[in-house]
């Protein structure tokens, strides 16, 4: 019986690609996380605003998108052919900050990751859900979750016991999993 295993290497040769740079106007930051056969590329500029924006290819112009009303702030994370967009709300901000909040229990805890203002790294948290829409958590800089020896944290998931799953970056750059089992 033959073993099963990872395959290790690429399976296909990489191809040459031509970039091209694209900076939301005025914004510190610009992600662009998705894309249609069009050329349409849909993201977000952020840094102090979060702005969501389709970019179009054709013509290079950016095209604000106006934000889900109630909600703290907006990403837009795909679009299709007939530009229909998806994307994610933030509901919340943990010590007056962005939050991405990747998991949630059946008892309403979420984890997810902030800036840690204080090193300037991102770090997760483990909050009870708000009851309302644009509230700001406050949690104590020493109860944020830190991989030793990383500087960015990306808590993915919770289970009902309070076991967190994710990523983090060690100082080479390097992603690993992890699980963190409350003691």
């Amino acid at each position: 019986m033959a073993a099963l295993g990872l395959l290790v290497g690429p399976i296909i040769a990489e191809a040459q690609h031509v970039y091209q740079q694209i900076d939301y106007p005025g914004q510190a930051q610009t992600n662009i996380w998705g894309i249609n056969d069009c050329g349409d590329a849909v993201g977000v500029g952020f840094d102090p605003d979060t702005i969501p924006f389709i970019y179009a290819s054709m013509d290079g112009a950016t095209i604000d998108v106006a934000p889900a009303p109630g909600f703290l702030s907006t990403s837009l994370l795909g679009i299709n052919d007939a530009g229909v967009m998806v994307g994610a709300v933030a509901l919340f901000q943990v010590n007056g900050q962005r939050t991405v909040a990747r998991g949630i229990n059946d008892a309403g805890f979420v984890a997810g990751n902030v800036l840690d203002q204080f090193t300037g790294e991102l770090r997760g948290f483990v909050i009870k859900a708000p009851e309302t829409n644009c509230a700001s958590i406050d949690v104590d800089p020493a109860d944020l979750m830190q991989f030793p020896g990383s500087f960015q944290l990306f808590p993915e998931g919770i289970t009902n016991s309070g076991d967190v799953v994710g990523i983090f970056f060690d100082a080479s750059g390097a992603a690993h999993g992890f699980i963190a089992t409350e003691q």
